[in-house]
């Protein structure tokens, strides 16, 4: 039985998709072809609470199925999956730790307004979210329960403070790796060559041209309709083959990419996220010690 030994847990619309696919690249490198299982939401059972607290099409797989998404994937030095859930779901730090303690995780970062309104852009382009983003926010700063998925949690998704600290208490600091979804705009070669070093992986030249699941607006165009339809990617991502599949998603990516466009948030609800986010942001700073200033 093979279990993954790193683990990319967010940020949600952070880059993980992106970085995911690059890690697919590498000969050392084997990533589970399900992106994201969430097997340690969950642990192996099942409620109702955790069923609505991550998204709808969530996996509920057992151990043995879990673990057959790594049967491939012996002689590989890194093996990984990427579940964004895994940042922000408060258990799964614990679960994670209970059973592989070894592991090596793996966080991207986003500045949190930015972050909140590329996630509702994404579920607006999916039509899972027709509220205005101003609504949205109002509606999410009203609600106690931050653990609803569903609902798209663009707001407390961000408070990234929490959520490192889950980590930070089970992991020690060298099993983890802190990145910035900048860095991986600016360079991201750069990055997954710091990555791959991470990882105890040989040096390798990653083709970095794809960006993976862009949000936006859809265009109004033959192409809105059809890439706003996330079938379409389940399906290329279920049902072929392994070397067609990444060239089927390199495609869709660049074709999704040319479907949307990003409309400007509306200044005064960037300005409630900046209010909302400021402390959490210093207390950020504090914990990864980096200077996060061009977030606010």
């Amino acid at each position: 039985m093979i279990w993954p030994n790193f683990f990319i847990v967010g940020a949600a619309k952070a880059g993980t998709t992106s970085v995911y696919y690059y890690l697919k690249q590498h000969p050392q490198v084997f990533v589970s072809a399900v992106k994201e299982p969430f097997f340690f939401v969950h642990n192996g059972t099942r409620t109702a609470d955790i069923s609505t607290s991550m998204p709808r099409r969530t996996p509920h797989l057992a151990e043995h199925e879990y673990t057959a998404l790594f049967v491939d994937a012996a002689g590989r030095q890194a093996i990984g999956e990427a579940s964004t859930g895994y940042l922000y779901h408060p258990a799964v730090a614990a679960n994670i730790r209970s059973r592989l303690p070894e592991s090596r995780i793996v966080v991207i970062l986003r500045n949190p307004i930015e972050r909140s309104y590329s996630h509702y852009l994404m579920r607006l382009r999916t039509k899972t979210d027709v509220r205005t983003f101003a609504d949205a926010v109002r509606d999410q700063m009203a609600r106690e329960d931050h653990i609803r998925w569903r609902d798209g949690p663009y707001v407390h998704a961000g408070l990234y403070a929490e959520q490192l600290s889950q980590y930070f208490e089970r992991f020690p600091r060298q099993q983890i790796a802190i990145y910035l979804y900048d860095d991986l705009v600016d360079d991201a070669a750069g990055l997954m060559r710091q990555l791959h070093a991470f990882l105890d992986v040989s040096a390798f030249d990653t083709d970095v041209a794809a960006r993976y699941n862009v949000s936006g607006q859809p265009k109004a165009t033959i192409l809105g309709p059809v890439m706003r339809r996330t079938s379409l990617s389940i399906w290329v991502r279920s049902h072929l083959p392994p070397g067609i599949r990444e060239r089927a998603m390199r495609l869709y990516a660049g074709l999704q990419e040319k479907s949307v466009t990003k409309p400007k948030m509306p200044p005064a609800t960037r300005e409630t996220l900046q209010q909302y986010f400021r402390d959490d942001i210093q207390q950020v700073e504090d914990l990864i010690g980096q200077d996060l200033s061009h977030w606010q």
